[in-house]
């Protein structure tokens, strides 16, 4: 059984205007799809930067722990120093 848009012929008018529509479908449709795409990108990228400041906020925890290490071994040593 054909669909009833098939089944009766539609005048060239009627049939332009849904070649259109559905031409006008097919691009939003493509716009959306490269829209969401782009979305997507957007937050892998985000993300990749937060992995990067992470990494970056890492090493200066490293750094400020060893300085701070550093520090306590001196602040001993100037201790030991006084008492003797």
């Amino acid at each position: 059984m054909k669909p009833s848009f098939l089944s009766s012929p539609l005048p060239c008018g009627q049939t332009v205007r849904r070649l259109r529509g559905v031409g006008v479908w097919i691009i939003l449709e493509k716009w959306s799809v490269k829209k969401e795409a782009a979305k997507e990108e957007a937050k892998k990228q985000e993300m990749r930067d937060l992995q990067s400041t992470i990494g970056e906020l890492f090493i200066h925890t490293e750094e400020h722990d060893a300085q701070i290490r550093e520090l306590t071994r001196k602040i001993h040593d100037i201790g030991t120093n006084v008492g003797t």
